[in-house]
């Protein structure tokens, strides 16, 4: 069996039965958008003459895609890993988000540049 390594610096394929390894590389082209959806609902997408309708739910990961003339330009993943990193990366924008107005209105709401307003 072939083992991946991946890291922060690249990935890498090993194949110790045939003492060999290769590169691997990350298949996220095209992507255009990722949304977690918050409720069940019905989804029409169009773009250009490709339509597609579907039916998506609480929690599931809908993706879009910019390339013209692939076969789905959208696409329902289920995966709640990725549903709690993306909720993860929400809660996290919005501490930040709140940190930022908690600095200003400790400051007086002054422009960090000194600039008068």
């Amino acid at each position: 069996m072939k083992t991946l390594y991946i890291s922060d610096t690249g990935r890498i394929l090993l194949d110790a039965e045939n003492n060999k390894c290769d590169q691997f590389r990350s298949d996220r082209e095209s992507i255009q958008n990722i949304y977690l959806i918050e409720e069940s609902m019905h989804v029409v997408f169009d773009s250009g003459e490709y339509h597609k309708e579907l039916d998506v739910e609480q929690g599931d990961i809908l993706i879009t895609f910019y390339r013209e003339g692939l076969p789905h330009r959208v696409i329902v993943a289920k995966s709640s890993e990725w549903a709690e990193n993306v909720q993860w990366f929400r809660d996290e924008e919005q501490k930040e988000k709140e940190r930022w107005a908690a600095k200003q209105a400790a400051d007086g709401g002054s422009c960090p540049c000194d600039c008068e307003m």
